[in-house]
């Protein structure tokens, strides 16, 4: 009886051992894009409300600043107590020239023009302004206005409103 001995180590893989590294491989990889999914979508969270904050903040400050500023309130051509306001003030410049701006709401943006010029946005389009509303306070010593504006933002659980609001007096108003 003969035996034929292999000397020949084994090369290559099984078809079970392939299988095996495949399901491996597949696994690691549906861990890995889970676990990116899931970070990405907590970025987006963590990251959302403070640039509202920010960007929502910043074009209030810039309204009230122009009301504390003012000389007078244009009511003929500003909208009061409605959830699209217009506010139209005029006041002076750095410069000592007078100026006249126009606060509004269009698309769902806040809109500034200055001295009938060009109109300018105070929020960016991915910023959603739902009210912009003026409320027109007067009494026997002074005149002040109460800007408010509310911003939508998309987050996991759905749409989310935040309200913020100022008062600004005019400052020859109570002189």
């Amino acid at each position: 009886m003969s035996t034929q001995i292999n000397n020949h180590p084994h090369k290559g893989f099984t078809l079970v051992e392939t299988l095996f590294y495949i399901g491996g491989v597949v696994l690691l990889l549906g861990v890995i894009v889970t676990t990116l999914i899931n970070t990405y979508t907590w970025y987006q969270e963590v990251v959302a409300y403070p640039r509202v904050d920010t960007q929502t903040t910043l074009a209030l400050s810039r309204i009230i600043s122009d009301i504390r500023g003012g000389e007078t309130i244009n009511a003929g051509q500003s909208t009061f107590n409605v959830d699209t306001g217009t506010l139209s003030i005029t006041g002076l410049d750095a410069n000592g020239i007078t100026k006249t701006s126009v606060y509004s709401l269009s698309n769902n943006r806040i809109t500034l023009q200055t001295n009938a010029g060009t109109t300018q946005f105070l929020t960016p389009a991915s910023l959603r302004i739902t009210r912009l509303r003026f409320n027109q306070l007067n009494t026997a010593l002074s005149s002040a206005v109460r800007a408010e504006i509310q911003a939508e933002y998309q987050t996991r659980s759905g749409t989310t409103t935040t309200t913020y609001s100022s008062l600004g007096i005019l400052k020859n108003s109570y002189r």
